[in-house]
């Protein structure tokens, strides 16, 4: 579903690049891009000399916030891609997942790690996050990999 979103920054660029990844903001709910759908939210991370981004993202599927909603199958073919240096067992996936406890924690351990991971999980079909968050109106929303974000300016 293609949606408009908005990004607050105080860096100037054309394009979106993993390498910039918190390097002006927390990346506390995870490793990705932090979009809204309001544009006054926005404005507030450009503060006074900042620039405002309007960007076009197909959403796709969400990873959760709150639990692991990815299948064992899902998970498997992550860790098979992304963990060479181990053997993946269902007992390997099966800590993974008591261990980190959400969709965005494990992407975040692996975006940590490779830097590459994004791409991965948006061509199986997830390339966001939403937070929630009851002191504001509207969600932010965590966009995992760069290619999925066209860049109005």
């Amino acid at each position: 579903m293609e949606t408009t979103l908005y990004h607050g920054s105080r860096m100037c660029f054309a394009k979106f690049d993993e390498k910039f990844i918190g390097k002006t903001n927390s990346v506390s709910f995870g490793r990705g891009f932090y979009f809204t759908p309001n544009k006054e939210k926005a404005l507030k991370y450009c503060r006074n000399d900042g620039y405002l981004y309007e960007c076009v993202v197909d959403l796709k599927k969400p990873l959760s916030q709150k639990k692991i909603t990815l299948s064992d199958t899902e998970l498997y073919e992550i860790f098979f891609v992304f963990e060479t240096r181990i053997s993946i067992t269902q007992e390997y996936i099966e800590k993974v997942k008591e261990y980190l406890e959400t969709d965005i924690g494990i992407f975040s351990m692996l975006q940590e790690e490779t830097g590459k991971i994004g791409k991965f999980y948006s061509k199986i079909g997830y390339n966001y996050s939403v937070v929630e968050d009851p002191n504001e109106v509207d969600a932010s929303y965590i966009i995992l990999n760069c290619e999925d974000i066209i860049n109005r300016a």
